[in-house]
Formats: C-alpha cells, sequence, structure tokens
C-alpha cells in the first residue's frame, strides 16, 4: 500500500477547511469586511440575478425567483455566493 494513501469516506470531498481561499487578502476581508468589500460581493451577486438586503447585526438575505436565504455573517454570504457561481474573488 502507498504511504501517501489517506482513507476518507466514500464520496467525501476535502473538508480541511471550509473557507480555503489562496488570496491573504481576501481572507482578511472575510473576517473582518470593509464597506467597499461588501458592496463588491452584493454587486457580484446582483449580476447574478439576486437581491440582497442588509439585514441587523451584519446579517444579509439573498433572494431570487422568489426563494431566499439568510445569511448570518459576510463570511456566510461569501460561501453562499461561491455555492451559486457569483464568487467574490
Amino acid at each position: 500500500m502507498n504511504d501517501n494513501y489517506s482513507k476518507t469516506a466514500l464520496g467525501a470531498i476535502n473538508t480541511s477547511c471550509l473557507y480555503n481561499h489562496t488570496n491573504a487578502a481576501i481572507q482578511s476581508a472575510v473576517a473582518a469586511p470593509t464597506p467597499a468589500v461588501v458592496a463588491l460581493q452584493i454587486a457580484h451577486l446582483a449580476r447574478a440575478g439576486h437581491s440582497v438586503y442588509k439585514g441587523t447585526a451584519n446579517s444579509y438575505t439573498v433572494s431570487k425567483f422568489g426563494h431566499s436565504r439568510h445569511c448570518e455573517s459576510f463570511a456566510e454570504l461569501v460561501t453562499f455566493a461561491k455555492q451559486v457561481g457569483a464568487k467574490h474573488e
């Protein structure tokens, strides 16, 4: 058996880090976003056809075609944007 082989569950993906950013600036922006970074992320989602509403305590609600998703933080908003193909990079 190869020493570099590691066992994972069938169908498992790389779960070592939920926010795997290669750019340190993006990673720090997710941790403490500036208003410009937040506006840019909202613009990316808007270009993909989503409406973003900023709630209280830095939460966000994203909607499209009558469906909505509540994001508790900017990091969740970035993760959702990646899922729908409107990622901020």
